[in-house]
């Protein structure tokens, strides 16, 4: 038996050369922030980072109380 997702989620594509663009100009953006940007989830963006090894040194945050 196979498993059949009861809800279709659109993939959103984010064009790469656009996003290391925009990684390259705003290099103290958190994932945060560029996930924002692009409209899309903070773990779509980790993943396109890794994938296409985007250089991106990522950025700790503090905690606001």
């Amino acid at each position: 038996m196979s498993y059949v997702s009861k809800i279709k989620k659109e993939k959103k594509e984010i064009d790469i050369n656009a996003l290391r663009t925009f990684i390259d100009d705003n290099p103290e953006l958190s994932v945060k922030r560029i996930a924002k940007h692009f409209n899309v989830a903070e773990a779509t963006i980790k993943m396109r980072i890794k994938k296409y090894e985007i250089q991106y040194k990522a950025k700790r945050t503090k905690n606001k109380p």
